[in-house]
């Protein structure tokens, strides 16, 4: 099964065309998977990953006025893979750093901490925390559960089954929207 042409990847993932994009992660997924495992991933992780490329692909290129797309589909797939996996990477290593200077800077500021301060960050905090729930509250039944059993870490297709979905896919898809819609009303709130 060689590589077709890009457009008929691009066409088949835009349309829905089962057959053609269970032909993607046959002929692209293993690939991408081996990487992510040299580069400290799981094999979940590379599955994800591969997803969230996939929807970028498609946010990307299969709506109005989307540009033309003349490359290698591989190799379209892999740059996405590649450049979430290093951002992952890279935000990891930047929380751990964060987490690291907070540790220094609450232990360096017990001997005289700073209420006020203290207090103000509290209640932004809680504050920020009041518009997430209001805004979650706002999604619909649905979107509420997508998110919340992927926030737990339970997998794509334990999701489909336990909400009657047709497939992880769909799970993915689903959440995409929903923490776009999230988004979009949490920014209405602030």
């Amino acid at each position: 099964m060689g590589e077709r042409k890009p457009e008929e990847y691009l066409q088949a993932l835009c349309r829905g065309d089962n057959a053609l994009v269970k032909e993607i992660y046959v002929q692209f997924l293993p690939n991408i998977s081996r990487w992510v495992r040299k580069n400290n991933g799981s094999e979940q992780d590379a599955e994800d990953l591969f997803q969230e490329a996939l929807i970028a692909v498609f946010d990307r290129y299969c709506g109005e006025n989307s540009p033309e797309f003349t490359s290698s589909f591989g190799a379209l797939l892999f740059s996405i893979c590649r450049n979430i996996w290093y951002s992952r990477l890279s935000e990891k290593k930047r929380e751990e750093q964060i987490r690291f200077s907070e540790k220094e800077r609450y232990e360096s500021e017990a001997d005289t901490p700073d209420l006020l301060i203290q207090a103000e960050e509290a209640v932004a905090a809680h504050r920020e925390r009041e518009l997430l729930d209001q805004s979650f509250k706002q999604l619909s039944e649905l979107c509420q559960k997508v998110l919340w059993m992927m926030a737990q870490g339970k997998a794509g297709e334990d999701i489909a089954k336990e909400l009657g979905m047709n497939n992880r896919s769909t799970v993915y898809v689903r959440a995409h929207k929903c923490k776009k819609r999230w988004r979009s009303l949490f920014e209405k709130l602030r």
